[in-house]
Parts: C-alpha cells; structure tokens; sequence
C-alpha cells in the first residue's frame, strides 16, 4: 500500500506543477495582449491627434442663399411684382499659425466677384493688422450686421447712399458693397472681464470699391472708434476722407450712433453725412425690436435720407415693419412692409408701398 501511495503522490504533486506551469502561461499570453492593446490604441490616438490637427488647418466652407420677392409702386409711376435673387455667397477661411492668424475669402455667386479676401494678423488683444479686400470701418451696420445679421431685408438709405452700397459719384456708380482694398490696423484696450471697453480701427484704402485698382494716386482714410460701457452697449463713431477718380472729387463720410443689443431686446440708431464734391447730405435711421420667442423677431424701423442737405424737398422717409422668422439653424424667412413718404410728389402720390419677403438658407 505504502509503495503504491508514494508514486501517486508524485504524479500529483507533477500534474500540480504542470497546471501552474500552464496557468501562468496563458496569465503572460494575456498580459502580451493587454500591452499589445494598449500600444494599438497609443499610436490611434496619435494618429488621431495628428489627423485633427491636419483637419484644423483645412479651410472651413460655409455658404448661404438669400432669394427674395418684392411687391411695389415705383416712384415712375409703375408697379413692381417680382421674384429676385439677392446673394448667394460662398466663404473660405480658417486659422493660421497658432491662432494669431486668420484668413477669408468670400465670393458672391450671384453677380460673380470677389467680396472679400484678407488676413489677419493679432498676436495681441491690443493690436492687430488686416490686409486685403474687406468692410470698411465705417458705421455700426457697415461692419457689425452682415446679412445673416441684418434684421431688416435692406440697409439703411443713408448708409447704401454714403458707403458704396447704392453710391453714384457724377453719374458713375461705385460698386463696392461697403468694402475696399487696403490695410486697417485695430485692437481693444482696457480689457474689463471678457471684453474691451475701447475699440479702434484705423485703415487706408484704394477708394475706387472692390476688384479696382486705385484710380488716383491719393489714398483714402478711415477711422473707428467704438466705446463699450456694458456688455450689451456700444457707442460707435466713424470718418471717412478721400478722394474719387482722376478728379479727385473730395468724398467725406462722418457717422455717430449707439446700439443696444440685449437678450430679448434689442435698438439701433445712427446719424450718418457727408459730403460728395459740393454735394451735402445726410440721414438717420432708428430699428428697434422684441426677440418674442426663438422662432419670432418683430421689429420697426424709420429710415430718413435727404441726398441734398440743402434741399428739403429731396427727403425720403421710409417707415419699416417687419418680421424675422429664424424657422431652424439654417432657414430664415424675413417679412417687411415699407410705407416710402416723399417730400415732394412722384407721379401724384407722396406714399408708396413695398413688400418684401426673403428667405435664406445656410451651411
């Protein structure tokens, strides 16, 4: 009995060292497999890291569509009933080198050009400098409500009249959309929380509008200064001084206005002249609104002009009613009525109606 228990327990105790030989086998199988794991996800992660960073550098395509009907009597005597294509526009821009820098180039299909195309260079919140094709500091609605920001379908009369928007200078029209070819130089100081209390721009520009060569050898001047007390208040004035065409017609712009601009209210008003050769005029505008809900947005708007100041016979006042419908992320839908009062008779009425409904969609 005795000799046949000892070669059992030796074959035990073997088989024991066997299955703990074969246990931590597959404990460093697995452990092998755990390590190889974690160096795969290592290198996706860098992988990943280094595809954002490529990602980040490409241009960021935006675009939108603003297409329109207007309904009107026209100061000829006609009436107008019309469907129209407003702007189409395509935008290219991103970020360079750490984030100091920024470029965009926006085309507008519709009447195909150029708007804008520039860089910017801030390595400090105090100074930065622009180049290229781009909004002239000039005015509050100029410069700060682009047309996905407008809540009215037009701008002001004054302003389409004294900053390129609408411009004739001796019969010729200065097609610039507010924009010109130059450099501006800006920042912001006394920097209270997240904002700068003082803005300043400073520019100098071709004078001759957008895709022009200068057609003078003087330059242009603009000058901006905008004052922020609270966050939701800026007290804004603007100069513009230059010379237009081979003439050197003298072509000065002023503009002083304050803009409100709360969480469910918001109000505007600006006194914008000028003088184009002898020429003086001169306007004021006045928008004000209530954000009702997300989807609702009605507002009011007078809109006054006379294009000779010396002559109070040549006032345009528009008064504005309108809706702004933001129906999703990228669709709006803007409705405006406009009662036009003339001072002096078009065709034997001083009072003519628009109606006007755009609708834009955005990527």
């Amino acid at each position: 009995m005795k000799r046949l228990l000892f070669p059992l327990l030796l074959a035990g105790a073997l088989l024991g060292r066997c299955d703990r030989a074969a246990g931590q086998t597959e404990t460093d199988r697995l452990n092998e497999r755990l390590d190889s794991l974690e160096q795969l996800l290592e290198r996706q992660t860098v992988r990943s890291e280094k595809w954002s960073r490529a990602v980040e550098k490409l241009p960021k395509v935006s675009g939108y569509a603003q297409l329109g009907y207007q309904w009107g009597e026209l100061a000829s005597g006609s009436d107008e009933s019309t469907f129209y294509i407003k702007r189409v526009r395509l935008t290219l821009g991103g970020a360079l080198y750490r984030r100091i820098a920024d470029y965009r180039i926006q085309m507008e299909l519709a009447a195909p050009r150029i708007v804008d195309a520039y860089v910017r260079v801030a390595p400090w919140r105090q100074f930065g400098v622009q180049l290229g094709q781009y909004k002239v500091p000039f005015s509050i609605e100029n410069v700060d409500y682009g047309p996905l920001r407008l809540e009215a379908i037009d701008y002001p009369m004054a302003l389409q009249a004294l900053m390129g928007l609408d411009e004739r200078i001796g019969g010729e029209k200065l097609a610039s959309t507010g924009r010109d070819i130059g450099i501006t130089f800006y920042g912001g100081l006394w920097k209270h929380g997240d904002r700068s209390i003082l803005h300043y721009q400073v520019g100098v520009f071709n004078g001759a509008g957008i895709n022009c060569r200068d057609n003078n050898k003087s330059k242009d001047i603009a000058l901006r200064l905008n004052v922020m007390p609270l966050p939701e208040l800026t007290l804004s004035g603007s100069y513009y001084r230059g010379e237009w065409g081979a003439g050197y017609t003298d072509r000065k712009r002023f503009a002083a206005g304050i803009a409100y601009d709360g969480a469910r209210w918001f109000a505007r008003a600006e006194y914008l002249g000028g003088k184009t050769g002898a020429l003086r005029s001169n306007g004021y505008y006045a928008v004000a609104g209530w954000r009702a809900t997300r989807y609702l947005t009605p507002l009011v708007r007078c809109d006054v002009f006379r294009p000779d100041s010396d002559d109070a016979d040549s006032q345009r006042t528009n008064w504005l009613v309108g809706l702004d419908l933001p129906v999703w992320s990228h669709l709006r839908l803007q409705l405006n009525y406009t009662l036009q009062h003339y001072a002096v008779s078009q065709n034997g009425r001083n009072d003519l109606s628009l109606v006007q409904v755009l609708v834009t969609g955005s990527f």
